[in-house]
């Protein structure tokens, strides 16, 4: 579930985690760099504003995007003059250091695996001399749906990290994108994509402690956000923060920050079967291919195919190489479904929607049938409103006009774990899903 016209605009180690266990736990360590391993895969720095005008203004798609290119712009350079001011600088530029790493983890397989992750700090250039500022807190940032490997956080250039201040930002590829390009991604297997992004704490934070000249600001904590897909995975990997003590304590984990996410998966696919239509048909592929290749022993007897109606089937090899291939975006697909999936008309259908009868098989329609219970199995290991309770903050955001993720989501998890433990924040009943991440983005820190 991506963030959708504001992506557009920006695509110009220790051993691992046992594998989908919350029981074991990781062993505290003093020295948070203690038998770390990476691979630096790319080094740049960049000056923050210019950079910033160039991608979210000069090169705005159409006037609605330029409107919302300059209200970031207005909130980096809001951070930058006050970064300024805090450390007493003068005439100088902030700028951003990118580095792209290899860290170690274990797949939805049971084995060892590679992947990819972005880090990301401040500093600022004098006389054309690099400069490292002192971050002042760690955000292990989880991206939203993305569908070509060029959005990637390690090829590409996330909003996120631009518009989150003096920061210290590891945010993972997740598998599928990245050095692991050619693999199914793990679409909304929660516990999996949090094993993968906290095995990218401990060499993010090596890789740091070597290469910058500034230790981090005292009193420094680790905040978890994600917004959409995102804000699922940032959930998941504060549930497992709070299961294991020992790793929270290690990496000072305060809260999380979570925006518009699928925190309760089963609910969110019942909630687009009983709808009947929908705005981002792109899910069900991506969703139970990911099902499908996680957990197979569930769909014993049962192939994708079963899944979708004759319609689908007919244009599913061209839908499987798009997705296949990393190289088309999640508007790019969904567009393809409207213009050649589509051919029912209803009454009141928008133009960027499409009714489910027209890719879905009968059996998948049917909220009851055997298939469905068996896809509930899957999406249930992964629902994060239940078998854990939280010992830190969870901080949710949603609009109830967000008509790819229900805001139902955050309901749930509020009603779940209560009032105390739980602050539900609505932003205006109006907002589309990309607007409510693009508002959390620049509005929650």
């Amino acid at each position: 579930m991506r963030i959708g016209r504001l992506a557009l605009l920006l695509m110009l180690l220790i051993g691992p985690l046992a594998a989908c266990s919350c029981s074991d736990e990781m062993e505290s360590s003093k020295n948070l760099t203690q038998s770390t391993q990476y691979k630096i895969i790319s080094d740049n720095k960049y000056e923050l504003l210019e950079f910033v005008y160039t991608m979210l203004i000069a090169n705005a798609v159409d006037e609605e995007g330029q409107k919302q290119g300059e209200m970031l712009y207005a909130q980096v350079e809001k951070y930058a003059n006050s970064i300024k001011t805090k450390n007493g600088l003068g005439d100088v530029d902030i700028a951003f250091r990118k580095i792209a790493y290899l860290y170690n983890s274990t797949d939805q397989y049971g084995k060892p695996i590679e992947l990819s992750a972005m880090i990301f700090w401040l500093g600022y250039f004098q006389n054309e001399e690099w400069y490292d500022l002192a971050p002042e807190d760690i955000y292990l940032m989880e991206h939203y749906t993305i569908s070509s490997n060029s959005e990637a956080p390690t090829v590409g250039f996330p909003l996120e990290p631009l518009v989150s201040g003096n920061k210290l930002i590891i945010m993972p590829d997740y598998i599928g994108y990245g050095s692991t390009r050619g693999m199914i991604h793990p679409y909304l297997n929660h516990e999996l994509c949090a094993i993968n992004s906290i095995d990218a704490l401990p060499s993010g934070y090596a890789l740091y402690d070597t290469l910058s000249a500034k230790s981090m600001a005292e009193g420094w904590r680790t905040v978890v956000m994600g917004a959409s897909q995102g804000g699922g995975n940032a959930l998941a990997i504060h549930k497992y923060m709070d299961t294991h003590a020992s790793l929270a304590k290690q990496w000072n984990f305060a809260y999380s920050s979570c925006c518009a996410g699928p925190y309760s998966p089963a609910m969110t696919v019942d909630i687009y079967l009983e709808s009947g239509k929908t705005i981002y048909p792109v899910v069900f592929p991506l969703t139970l291919k990911s099902m499908l290749d996680s957990y197979p022993a569930l769909f014993n007897g049962y192939s994708e195919e079963d899944f979708f109606s004759a319609n689908y089937l007919n244009h599913k090899s061209k839908i499987d190489e798009m997705i296949g291939s990393k190289n088309y975006t999640s508007t790019e697909i969904n567009n393809y479904f409207f213009e050649n999936v589509r051919i029912t008309s209803s009454e009141g259908l928008a133009d960027n929607e499409i009714l489910l009868k027209d890719i879905l098989s009968e059996a998948m329609l049917d909220q009851n049938s055997q298939l469905v219970r068996q896809l509930y199995k899957a999406l249930d290991k992964s629902d994060l409103t239940e078998g854990w309770r939280p010992k830190h903050p969870i901080k949710l955001y949603y609009s109830k006009g967000d008509k790819v993720v229900p805001y139902q989501n955050s309901i749930a998890v509020q009603e779940a774990f209560g009032y105390d433990m739980v602050t539900v924040t609505p932003f205006s009943d109006d907002m589309s899903h990309h607007e409510v991440c693009a508002a959390w983005m620049v509005a929650v820190k």
